[in-house]
């Protein structure tokens, strides 16, 4: 009687907890998801603003702008947000440690060939994402690139809550 018990508690536990952490887990990545949607999003619209302003080209002066908008959006996901122009030199840092040095990275090397990109890295719990700056004069050529890295911390954050 009592292992008849016991096999039939076994039977309905095993499959409640193996439901449990796979809902957390799609939880987890709709959440990460999500988040790098929006931040993609803001990319995009910063991005189509500084293409119709000329910021590429520009005097820094006349984008005071467009720079505070970068500032509040780093700001907003807790991230950073760089400028770098078709020679690879930063232009803009919402850091201001990195203006006038050179950023070579794979995924700008591959945004400016038209590859926008974007990645989780798990470990250090942040997301990084490439969008291209076009030319007003030319919807095709990329001028530059706008490089984002944003902490992930209240996504893993809101999913330890939920598994506790």
């Amino acid at each position: 009687m009592i292992p008849m018990v016991i096999l039939m508690i076994l039977t309905a536990l095993v499959p409640m907890l193996l439901q449990a952490m796979i809902s957390r887990r799609a939880f987890n990545q709709t959440q990460l998801e999500a988040k790098g949607i929006e931040i993609q999003n803001q990319c995009v619209i910063l991005s189509n603003r500084m293409t119709r302003s000329g910021y590429m080209t520009a005097d820094k002066a006349n984008n005071v702008s467009l720079d505070a908008q970068m500032q509040t959006i780093a700001d907003l996901y807790n991230g950073r947000i760089v400028i770098v122009n078709s020679s690879y030199k930063i232009m803009t840092d919402t850091f201001n440690l990195s203006t006038g040095k050179y950023y070579i990275s794979e995924e700008v090397i591959r945004c400016f060939k038209g590859e926008s990109g974007s990645s989780f890295n798990k470990e250090g719990g942040y997301f990084y994402q490439t969008i291209p700056v076009y030319d007003p004069a030319d919807e095709k050529k990329i001028q530059g690139v706008i490089a984002v890295t944003a902490s992930m911390e209240n996504v893993v954050s809101v999913t330890e809550r939920v598994k506790s």
